[in-house]
């Protein structure tokens, strides 16, 4: 398969229906939320941190992840993963690296599947998934420290 050609989007396993992706739009959007204001110091942090990830998940989930379901493309997919396996450490409270990571995995999976640059695709899936990880691990660690857990 050539990266012009269009593959029908129920060939793919990946949440590429719209239900699907709405519902994992939501989990994922919800749970960086939660982790958000758990962490969040004042009301500007989170109005800013909730523009940011408004605009982040509308862009990413709404636009991208649609647009490149349908085409695969493992490029992309690594891109968004590497952005959210960088942004882990240093912006965690941000959930970027969830929402990214997420996304990162989801299309690098849709571009395995299509069997576009494999080996890209499977790091991207990777990638993603150890940087969604990382968030989590990044929070339970904030929760021990705190003694909140």
């Amino acid at each position: 398969m050539t990266n012009t050609d269009t593959i029908n989007i129920n060939e793919v396993d990946a949440p590429a229906r719209p239900g699907k992706l709405l519902a994992l739009t939501a989990a994922t959007f919800t749970v960086g939320t939660a982790g958000m204001l758990w962490g969040a110091h004042a009301r500007i942090e989170i109005a800013i941190v909730m523009g940011v990830l408004i605009v982040t998940t509308t862009l990413v989930y709404g636009v991208l992840l649609p647009k490149k379901l349908r085409r695969p493309n493992a490029r992309v997919a690594m891109i968004l993963s590497a952005v959210a396996g960088a942004s882990v450490v240093p912006a965690f409270w941000s959930a970027l690296p969830l929402l990214l990571g997420v996304a990162g995995a989801i299309l690098g999976y849709a571009a395995w599947k299509a069997d576009q640059r494999p080996r890209t695709a499977v790091g991207a899936m990777v990638i993603g998934v150890l940087s969604a990880l990382g968030y989590f691990v990044v929070y339970v660690d904030e929760l021990i420290r705190y003694g909140l857990a």
